[in-house]
C-alpha cells in the first residue's frame, strides 16, 4: 500500500478526529443503535429479526500516527429466541468518509538556528540573549528575535543564521502563525457528503452517502493514503474463492465472504445465523500511518442488513450470486405431516418424520430437545410424553449441519375428552398414588413387608431398610371393578416387579418389587424429606372390558440409611 514519504508538518492546536458509526438494517425495519443515538425507526412494521450489528470502537480527539492501532471491532449476533426468531442471513457494508482542513503558514523571512537534531536553539531571557550574541559570545555578530513557534509552541529568542546561510543549512524559517482553510473532501465525490460531517451525532444525517468502500480488485479509495485497516483475515474469504465450483461451490462456511466482483462491498456471513449465535469479528483495529498536513475528520459508517432464508427465495431482496449460494446449499428440515397439537399427561404421541434438504441427514443423528421437560419431554426418537399440564411447549429438532424446525404442543389433563375406553380413577391430588405405612406394624405394613441389610462393603454401619410395597386398588379405581386388572411399567427397567395381587392384608393391591442398589437409593434421597424415600414410576392398568389408565405410583422405602 502506497503511504508517501512526504514529511508532514504537526500543529499541536490542530484536533483531528476520529469517528466510527453504525447503522442497523432488517428486512422490514431499521435500527439505529450506535453512536448513542439508540434511535427506532419502525414505521408501524413489526420486528422479525433480532440480528444486532456489535461494534467496540474508540472515539479519537487527537490522532496522531503515533497512536497505533485504534480498536474498531465489528461482529452481529442473533438475540433471537425461539420459536418467536429463526435463523437469519446477515450482511454488511462499510462506507467512508475523510475531510482534510489544509493548512497556510505564516513564516518568518529569516532563518533561526538550529541544532544538531533539528530543533531551534532557544535562549530563555534577553539577557542571554544579549550575552550570547556580544563580541566574543557565543553567538557573536548574530541577530536575535523574541518568536513563538506555532508548531511546537516553544517561546523564547531565537537567533538568527548570518549572510552566509542563505539557504538554510544553519537554519529554517520559523512558523509563528497558520490558518486552516475549509475542510475538503479526501474521497471523490464527497463535497455532498460534509453535511453529515458537522454533527455526526445527530440523526437522520448523511451517513448513508458516504463512499462504500469495495472490495473490487483496484478500488481503493483516496483514504488509503492515510488510514489503513486491520480485517481479521483468518475469518475472510472472496466470493469468488466461495463460489469455486471445484472448490467450497457456496457450502456454509464460518467467515466472512468479501464479494470481489462488484464495487456494491458487501460482506456476507458465509452461513445462516442462528439465534443465538453471533459471527467471527470481520474487523479489528484502524490506524493512521500518514499524518494528514491541517484538521482532519474520518468516519467509518457500517450498514448491516439481515433476511430471512424465504426472502431470499421471493428475491426481495436480491443478493445475487451469494443469495443463490445460500438458497441452493442451507439445510432446511421440515415435517412430512401435521404436528400435534395437544398430548395429555401420562400420554405418549410420536412426532411427524423429518424431511431434510439437502437429503444427507441420517434420521438417527437428528437431535431432540423440548423447551420444558416439565410439561412436556421428548426422546431421542422424537416421542413426546405429557407430564404435566401446561404449555404451549416447543419441540425443537436440530440437525447435525445447523437446520432446525419445531412444533408446539400443550399438554392437558388425562382425562380432558376421556373415551369410554379409560379407566374411572380416584383423583391422586397430581402426586401420584403413594402406599400408606400400617403403624401396627411397620415392619410388615401395607407399604413395608420386605427387610433387606444392604450388602456394601462401604457401609460400616450396616445400614438396612424396608422395601417392596402395596397400594390398595380401592384406592385407585373408582368403580370397585378389579376384575382381570393388569398392570404394567412404562419403564422396561421396571417391567416384572410391579403386578396386580393382594397384600398381606389380602387386599388386592398394586405390587411393586423392585430392590434398588445402593445408588439408587442414595440419588433417590436427595429429594426425599428425612428416611422416607419415594421413587415415581408410571404404570399401565388395563383391564379386559378394553378400559385402560395411566397412572404414578411412588415407590416408597425405608431404612436406617445412615450414610445418606
Amino acid at each position: 500500500m502506497e503511504t508517501g514519504n512526504r514529511k508532514k508538518r504537526r500543529v499541536a492546536a490542530i484536533v483531528a478526529v476520529l469517528a466510527l458509526t453504525a447503522t442497523t438494517l432488517g428486512g422490514t425495519f431499521a435500527y439505529q443503535d450506535y453512536m448513542q443515538h439508540k434511535s427506532n425507526e419502525l414505521g408501524g412494521q413489526s420486528i422479525k429479526y433480532e440480528a444486532r450489528l456489535v461494534e467496540d470502537f474508540a472515539e479519537v480527539n487527537d490522532w496522531n500516527v503515533s497512536d497505533g492501532p485504534v480498536t474498531k471491532k465489528i461482529s452481529v449476533v442473533n438475540h433471537g429466541v425461539l420459536p418467536d426468531f429463526g435463523n437469519v442471513h446477515v450482511r454488511i457494508q462499510l462506507k467512508e468518509y475523510m475531510e482534510i482542513g489544509k493548512l497556510a503558514y505564516n513564516e518568518t523571512p529569516e532563518r533561526y538556528l538550529i541544532d544538531t537534531d533539528g530543533d531551534f536553539i532557544v535562549l530563555a531571557t534577553e539577557g542571554e540573549a544579549i550575552t550570547a550574541t556580544a563580541p566574543g559570545g557565543i553567538y557573536a555578530s548574530h541577530n536575535y528575535k523574541e518568536l513563538t513557534d506555532a508548531v511546537t509552541g516553544a517561546h523564547g529568542y531565537f537567533i538568527e543564521t548570518q549572510d552566509h546561510d542563505p539557504n538554510g543549512q544553519m537554519g529554517k524559517h520559523v512558523i509563528y502563525d497558520y490558518t486552516v482553510g475549509d475542510p475538503e473532501a479526501v474521497i471523490a465525490g464527497g463535497p455532498q457528503q460534509k453535511a453529515a460531517s458537522t454533527n455526526h451525532h445527530e440523526f437522520p444525517s448523511d451517513e448513508c452517502a458516504y463512499a462504500i468502500h469495495s472490495w473490487k480488485k483496484g478500488s481503493d479509495l483516496e483514504t488509503r493514503e492515510y488510514i489503513e485497516w486491520q480485517l481479521n483475515t483468518g475469518a475472510i474469504i472472496t466470493l469468488t474463492e466461495w463460489l469455486d465450483p471445484v472448490g467450497l461451490n457456496g457450502m456454509p462456511v464460518d467467515k466472512w465472504v468479501i464479494d470481489d466482483t462488484n464495487d456494491e462491498g458487501w460482506v456476507y456471513w458465509g452461513r445462516a445465523l442462528e439465534p443465538g449465535g453471533s459471527t467471527a469479528l470481520f474487523m479489528k483495529s484502524v490506524t493512521l500511518i500518514q499524518q494528514p498536513d491541517g484538521s482532519f475528520y474520518y468516519v467509518i459508517h457500517t450498514d448491516m442488513q439481515a433476511v430471512s432464508l424465504d426472502e431470499l427465495i421471493s428475491g426481495d431482496p436480491d443478493w445475487g450470486d451469494a443469495g443463490n449460494a445460500f438458497i441452493k446449499n442451507s439445510p432446511k428440515l421440515a415435517f412430512d405431516g401435521p404436528a400435534p397439537a395437544t398430548v395429555k399427561v401420562g400420554e405418549t404421541i410420536v412426532s411427524p418424520g423429518v424431511i431434510s434438504t439437502p437429503d444427507n441427514v441420517d434420521p438417527a443423528d437428528l437431535i431432540w430437545s423440548s423447551s420444558n421437560p416439565a410439561i412436556a419431554a421428548v426422546d431421542e426418537n422424537g416421542v413426546v410424553t405429557g407430564v404435566s399440564v401446561g404449555g404451549p411447549v416447543t419441540i425443537i429438532v436440530k440437525a447435525p449441519n445447523g437446520a432446525k424446525t419445531h412444533f408446539t404442543i400443550t399438554v392437558i389433563p388425562a382425562d380432558e375428552g376421556q373415551p369410554d375406553n379409560k379407566l374411572p380413577l380416584i383423583p391422586d391430588g397430581n402426586d401420584g398414588y403413594t402406599p400408606i405405612r400400617d403403624p401396627d406394624d411397620s415392619a410388615n405394613g401395607d407399604g413395608l413387608y420386605v427387610k433387606k441389610d444392604f450388602d456394601d462393603p462401604d457401609d460400616p454401619y450396616n445400614n438396612e431398610y424396608y422395601h417392596d410395597g402395596a397400594i390398595h386398588l380401592e384406592d385407585v379405581i373408582a368403580d370397585g371393578n378389579f376384575t382381570g386388572l393388569t398392570a404394567t411399567a412404562v419403564d422396561p427397567k421396571y417391567s416384572g416387579f410391579i403386578t396386580i395381587g393382594n397384600d398381606h392384608h389380602g387386599k388386592p393391591s398394586i405390587l411393586y418389587s423392585y430392590v434398588p442398589n445402593v445408588q439408587e437409593l442414595r440419588d433417590w434421597a436427595q429429594n426425599s424429606p428425612g428416611l422416607d424415600i419415594y421413587f415415581p414410576v408410571q404404570v399401565e392398568l388395563a383391564r379386559p372390558d378394553g378400559k385402560t389408565a395411566i397412572i404414578t405410583i411412588n415407590m416408597y422405602y425405608w431404612g436406617s440409611l445412615l450414610v445418606f
